[in-house]
């Protein structure tokens, strides 16, 4: 706690704007696809049950790709981590 606060707000910084970046995708594909495609209910579900994992896995991804923290939260399923960790080599 005997730190600047600006050594904190670094740490956080790239998780902050991979938020914000995804946010800012959601909404652009709420408004391009989403509101025309989803007329009826049972398309905003499908839509819904389509679109979410996908843009959830995006994140994942660009996290895990991104930063060290992801990294380390993979790494403690073995399994899961040895599948991704090819994505991160030169």
């Amino acid at each position: 706690l005997r730190l600047p606060v600006s050594t904190y707000w670094k740490g956080m910084a790239p998780y902050y704007a991979i938020f914000a970046l995804f946010v800012a995708l959601t909404v652009l594909v709420k408004y391009l696809l989403t509101d025309p495609l989803a007329t009826d209910m049972p398309r905003l579900i499908a839509l819904v049950v389509v679109g979410f994992p996908i843009l959830l896995a995006v994140y994942f991804l660009t996290l895990f790709v991104t930063t060290r923290g992801m990294k380390y939260f993979v790494a403690r399923k073995p399994a899961l981590y040895n599948r991704l960790k090819f994505i991160t080599r030169s």
